[in-house]
């Protein structure tokens, strides 16, 4: 099992930012929630319904400097986003 920190990112897929970042609502979170995402569910998932931009606002914009996040949390975070929206 993985476990994301900023000592451990995930490949970087731009669509926002030239860099990824956390701790608020921006271009650079919302890189690193779409590649954390992408990582663990697959690109096609994680912009499903805007899912990674959900994910940002969850997880990423709160994270400060010695985050951490699992694999296995992202993936159950996906379950639940899933059932919310019926899919």
């Amino acid at each position: 099992m993985k476990i994301y920190n900023r000592f451990n990112l995930p490949p970087h897929i731009k669509r926002h930012s030239e860099s990824m970042s956390w701790g608020y609502g921006g271009s650079g979170p919302s890189d690193l929630a779409l590649s954390l995402l992408s990582d663990v569910i697959g690109i096609d998932n994680a912009t499903y319904y805007s899912a990674y931009q959900t994910f940002k606002f969850d997880f990423v914009s709160k994270f400060n400097d010695d985050w951490k996040i699992s694999e296995e949390e992202i993936r159950e975070w996906y379950n639940n986003f899933k059932k919310e929206l019926k899919i």
